[in-house]
């Protein structure tokens, strides 16, 4: 009887160690990264500021972006905040191409004193 239940041992063994789900179990435990969202850029004037929108016109198309903590926001090539941006200012906007309504950057230019 022990030569037998050798015998079914080493085949279980055998049978484990070659198994498919055992040749890929390594592979399955890694994650795929987190594609970056491409950015897509456009030229335009700031029309109004609130809270965290800023309504841009661009082609004499408006369109209201939603700025976050992410929102990386420069004025004159400075670090500044949301409410520091005012209407009339030039801006170079760079939205996510996951949500083209949120504002991953926006680079303003001050208005020229006359």
């Amino acid at each position: 009887m022990k030569p037998h239940l050798l015998l079914a041992l080493a085949l279980t063994l055998v049978f484990s160690v070659f198994s498919p789900d055992h040749a890929f179990a390594a592979r399955r435990g890694k994650a795929k990264p987190t594609p970056e969202p491409e950015k897509s850029k456009s030229y335009s004037e700031i029309k109004s500021v609130s809270g965290d929108s800023v309504t841009i016109t661009h082609s004499k198309t408006d369109t209201t972006y939603k700025m976050n903590r992410e929102t990386q926001v420069t004025i004159d090539d400075q670090r500044a905040r949301g409410v520091d941006l005012k209407p009339g200012m030039h801006a170079e906007v760079t939205a996510s191409s996951i949500n083209p309504t949120v504002l991953l950057s926006i680079a303003a230019h001050s208005i020229p004193k006359t």
